[in-house]
């Protein structure tokens, strides 16, 4: 059965000086805001109609369905986890919905290690997932959601949760 975690489940495997540390620079930064916010532009720094330039002259003659274009960028990441040897796919990949987690490593600590990957991967700031407990295993979710997705944004999400996965010591 599964079941949802506390929201603050994650932050267990914080140090008291680190979640300290990051507190007082959210607080800083808040301050030093507050400080000059006057110096801030409230107009925005583009001028009216710039987009329209990005745009195509004219809309695909036979355009797809946007869940069926997520489905396939979520389909696409499923596959690069199963084509690594550290991560499983906990669940079919329903929707745009990829559920996965780190196999545990020789310590057995798979929850530690996914609530690490977790962490560090949200800690990054360019990319957020979310986690749920799938028979008494956590494991983490990244759903593939927005209309201005690319596929250039889902390879670069896979790129980070290698990276990252390797600092938390996820084994080859």
């Amino acid at each position: 059965m599964a079941t949802g975690g506390a929201p603050f489940d994650v932050l267990s495997s914080l140090d008291p000086e680190t979640f300290a540390g990051e507190s007082r620079a959210v607080i800083n930064f808040l301050a030093e805001y507050y400080r000059d916010v006057e110096t801030y532009p409230v107009q925005p720094q583009s001028l009216p109609g710039c987009l329209r330039a990005l745009l195509p002259d004219a809309p695909p003659e036979n355009g797809e369905p946007i869940d069926v274009i997520l489905e396939e960028m979520a389909r696409w990441f499923e596959q690069e986890l199963k084509a690594d040897g550290r991560f499983e796919v906990v669940a079919p990949t329903r929707f745009s919905l990829v559920t996965f987690r780190l196999r545990p490593g020789h310590d057995g600590d798979g929850d530690g290690l996914n609530r690490r990957l977790l962490v560090a991967v949200n800690a990054s700031g360019r990319a957020f997932m979310t986690h749920f407990v799938v028979d008494g295993k956590f494991v983490i979710r990244m759903a593939v959601g927005g209309a201005m997705t690319e596929m250039q944004h889902v390879q670069d999400t896979w790129e980070l949760v290698r990276e990252k996965a390797e600092e938390v010591g996820a084994l080859p």
